[in-house]
């Protein structure tokens, strides 16, 4: 029965006797009551006037053709997870089924591929077939449902680096520029489509001395946003002030006198905040009044040594330094410079009005180098030399360190004459030493500091797979690239900390500045970084790979279930349902290599005959089942269900016409009689027929007895 776990039987028994069955046979259960799915045992008995009885007994099978009932949800709504373009979720939940026969329901649920328990459903919206399946292997329409499970990002991008940045000025300017950009990265539970700074990254850029505030936001595909990210631009001043000291003069008199001088200047990229004109005669020393342009000598002979000093308003100074010789005129004079003990180099400048601006690479090999090289964890080398001393023919020589000039770039140490620490460059160092005469000698020798230390990888990712997004023909790299990308580190300094790149094929590399945050299309992508510090060192290649698969299947244009309903063509045991058909193409997100129709039974398709859709057993549709197949192999379908009905009545041929009785005699001493009756048959269109006999006393063999 419809709906229900019973079924009714219907039969009939029959019986003869010698003399006269008393009544009619009678069998338990009843023919048409009512039995439980299964097989059960029918009891017959009958009885003959004189009281005899007998009795018989058979099976009857009640067989379940009655499909399940199974009910989905309209659509699931589920959340991504937090760490993946994800969520996990069991169909079960949301599917239910039950049967006429009460028995456990199996549900099987499809996305082109089995579901379990398990079974990830991908960022947007799938299409789910769910099939339920009874005990008995019944199933059809009502057991066939589709639903949509559509998945959506909440998730915002998680920084994952967020560093404030400094950075020395420009030679002779007061800005900085960030050349390799800030480093600033994202990850996310999808992926990063965009990191938006203010103000943005640009190698042109000026950023000023100071503090400059930088705060950015990083989006997601989903719109998610984290505007958690602030950091600051740090611009040093370390440049020492330029200054200009006049030359040393000797000059003769009878008497003290005041001797006139150019006044020293100081300039600087920013601002001069503070100068200051020392003097030294002797031991003695005495700030000269600002403004003043001559010194009176008070005693002859003497020597006054000046040395000016510069301030900038970052604190970096510079000094530089002159002499000036009062003697006594028609007095034969002291012309025997100064001995400076220690000097390394195999000359001494000798009198001299100044110390002459001779390029590191003109003094020749008179003059000693000294070598040193920077360690791996810093980017300065501690230098020394021999201990210097002056002596001469006379009391009252005095002795100072020359200032060894600007900074090299980007070094953040001011570099005093003096300074036992030096960034890596080549300085010419000078010691002074003058008598009480104005005569001078000079000890000149040169520094070398090497950086020898390559830049080192601080990421480089090993190679990487990346999922195409949903119903996207590329995937964007950076969920799985931290620091999105590379970075490079130096002991000292590095123009371009990401390195530069070049990839196979071209024209995948990022933008200068930025890190490697892009959507590649399907394919594989060589990478390779070179960085090389200020000083030409360069770091071993960082080399690796992105591949960019699809796992994205194709998009048919009909719904995953279609049911249609034809009738058989008169006399034929098929329909032709082609005007019902439905056009069906296939999208994908990269292409569409293949579309074909896989139907049960086989070498259908929708043009064909199909067959009537009941069979002496069972109860079936025909099913054709597109299937679109992409370049990777990923794969989608969707079902045709077609019911073929038949609704011919089978046809007899043979049978007597109405009214034309059959009359015999009985047999001699029986009270029956045999006849021979016409020959009966029966066809159907649909090719199956069973053909029943039957009288008013029940079933009987063609020829009888009949009473």
């Amino acid at each position: 029965s419809m709906n229900a776990s019973t079924g009714t039987g219907t039969w009939v028994a029959t019986a003869s006797d010698n003399i006269q069955i008393s009544g009619v046979p009678s069998c338990s259960p009843a023919s048409g009551a009512l039995l439980l799915i299964g097989s059960a045992t029918v009891t017959c008995s009958v009885t003959d006037t004189s009281g005899n009885a007998n009795s018989c007994s058979f099976g009857v099978s009640v067989v379940d053709r009655q499909a399940p009932y199974i009910v989905c949800p309209t659509s699931v709504s589920l959340t991504a997870s937090a760490t993946g373009p994800n969520a996990v979720a069991a169909m079960s939940s949301y599917v239910t089924a039950v049967d006429n026969s009460g028995q456990p329901v199996s549900i099987a649920c499809s996305t082109g591929g089995a579901l379990s328990a398990a079974s990830p459903f991908r960022l947007g919206t799938t299409a789910v077939n769910c099939t339920a399946t009874d005990v008995y292997g019944n199933t059809g329409r009502s057991a066939m449902c589709a639903f949509s499970v559509t998945v959506t990002d909440i998730t915002p991008p998680v920084f994952t680096a967020c560093d404030s940045i400094t950075v020395p000025k420009l030679p002779n300017n007061n800005y900085s520029i960030i050349a390799g950009g800030y480093n600033v990265s994202a990850s996310d539970n999808v992926n990063v489509t965009s990191i938006v700074c203010t103000p943005a990254a640009d190698a042109s850029r000026h950023y000023p001395l100071g503090v400059t505030p930088i705060t950015c936001v990083a989006s997601d595909a989903a719109g998610n946003e984290n505007a958690g990210c602030s950091l600051t631009i740090t611009v040093l001043d370390t440049q020492a002030p330029a200054v200009t000291c006049p030359a040393s003069t000797r000059n003769y008199s009878l008497t003290p006198l005041a001797v006139e001088y150019n006044r020293p200047s100081a300039s600087d990229n920013v601002r001069v905040n503070s100068t200051a004109l020392m003097l030294q005669i002797g031991q003695s020393y005495v700030e000269i009044p600002a403004g003043a342009s001559s010194y009176q000598f008070i005693t002859i002979p003497t020597t006054a040594l000046f040395t000016y000093f510069a301030t900038d308003s970052s604190g970096n100074t510079a000094s530089c330094s002159w002499s000036m010789f009062l003697g006594l005129a028609n007095v034969t004079q002291d012309t025997v410079p100064p001995y400076i003990d220690g000097c390394p180099s195999s000359v001494q400048l000798l009198n001299l009005p100044s110390l002459p601006a001779i390029p590191y690479d003109s003094w020749n090999n008179s003059f000693a180098v000294f070598t040193f090289y920077t360690p791996a964890e810093s980017g300065v080398a501690s230098v020394s030399w021999p201990t210097l001393n002056a002596t001469d023919n006379r009391a009252g020589v005095v002795a100072t360190y020359l200032d060894l000039g600007a900074a090299p770039a980007h070094c953040q140490r001011t570099q005093l004459g003096g300074s036992p620490y030096l960034c890596p460059g080549r300085y010419i160092a000078a010691y002074y030493a003058v008598d009480t005469s104005g005569n001078n000698a000079y000890c000149v020798f040169r520094i070398n500091v090497v950086d020898n230390i390559a830049p080192a990888w601080t990421y480089c990712p090993s190679n990487q797979t990346y999922l195409t997004a949903f119903r996207a023909n590329s995937a964007v790299t950076a969920a799985s690239l931290p620091g999105a990308g590379m970075k490079a580190t130096d002991n000292y300094y590095i123009e371009t900390p990401r390195g530069a790149c070049l990839s196979s094929p071209a024209g995948h590399c990022p933008l200068p500045g930025q890190g490697l945050t892009q959507a590649l299309p399907v394919g594989v992508y060589s990478y390779r970084f070179t960085a090389t510090d200020l000083f030409g060192n360069t770091a071993a290649p960082c080399v690796f790979s992105l591949e960019v698969h699809d796992n994205c299947n194709p998009v048919l244009s009909i719904p995953p279930v279609t049911f249609m309903q034809g009738y058989a063509l008169q006399g034929q045991n098929y329909g032709i349902v082609a005007d019902q058909c439905p056009t069906v193409t296939a999208t994908d997100n990269v292409g569409v290599v293949s579309l074909n129709i896989v139907s049960e039974p086989f070498g259908l398709n929708c043009s064909t005959p199909i067959p009537i859709s009941v069979t002496p057993t069972q109860i079936f549709y025909s099913m054709l089942t597109y299937v679109a197949t992409d370049a990777t192999g990923n794969t989608a379908s969707a079902s045709v269900f077609v019911n073929i009905i038949d609704d011919q009545n089978p046809i007899l041929s043979g049978c007597v016409a109405a009214g034309s009785d059959i009359n015999a005699e009985c047999e001699v001493g029986k009270n029956y009689s045999r006849v021979s009756l016409p020959l009966v048959t029966a066809w159907d269109n649909s090719g199956f027929v069973t053909l029943i006999n039957t009288t008013s006393l029940g079933a009987l063999p063609a020829d009888g007895p009949y009473p």
